[in-house]
C-alpha cells in the first residue's frame, strides 16, 4: 500500500505547534506495531501551512487540503480521495480507495508532546476485514 503523503510551499502563517507535522520523519521500527497492515514508508517528508499539508513518501506524493476539502490522485491505477479534518490536535485522513479491490484507510496522526515522534493509528477496511497498526515516526 502506498503511503498516504508533494511538498506544498511554506509562504502561508505557520501551524499551531501541536498540529505542526513538518518535517522530515523516519520509521522507530521498534516502536510501532503494523504487523496487520502493508508496511509503511521508512521516511515522510512533510510540509505545511494553514491550508494543506504535503507528504512525500518514496515515490508518492500527496497534497491534504486543511479547509475540508477532498484530494483527488492515482496509486498504482486506483483511484484515491482522501478528506481530513482536526479533532483536537490530532490530524483525521480517511482515504477511499477504488480499484481491483475497494478499500477504505483511516488514519490518525499526533504528535508526542515533545513534538519529537509522530504516531499514525491506522485503520485498513476491506469488505467485512478490519486490519489496524500504529506506525511511530522519530523527527531527523
Amino acid at each position: 500500500m502506498a503511503a498516504l503523503c508533494v511538498m506544498v510551499p511554506l509562504c502561508a502563517a505557520s501551524p499551531d505547534p501541536d498540529r505542526d507535522f513538518s518535517g522530515i520523519w523516519v520509521l522507530d521500527r521498534a516502536a510501532g506495531d503494523y504487523r496487520q497492515i502493508s508496511p509503511p514508508e521508512e521516511t515522510l517528508a512533510i510540509t505545511q501551512n494553514d491550508r494543506a499539508i504535503g507528504c512525500a513518501a518514496g515515490q508518492a506524493q500527496r497534497i491534504f487540503p486543511l479547509d475540508g476539502g477532498e484530494s483527488k490522485y492515482r496509486v498504482h491505477g486506483e483511484r484515491w480521495s482522501s478528506a481530513t479534518k482536526w479533532e483536537g490536535s490530532a490530524l483525521l485522513i480517511n482515504t477511499l480507495v477504488m480499484g481491483a479491490r475497494d478499500y477504505t484507510i483511516m488514519d490518525r496522526w499526533r504528535l508526542s508532546a515533545d513534538h519529537r515522534s509522530l504516531s499514525v493509528t491506522r485503520q485498513v477496511i476491506r469488505g467485512s476485514e478490519q486490519a489496524e497498526g500504529v506506525l511511530v515516526y522519530r523527527r531527523r
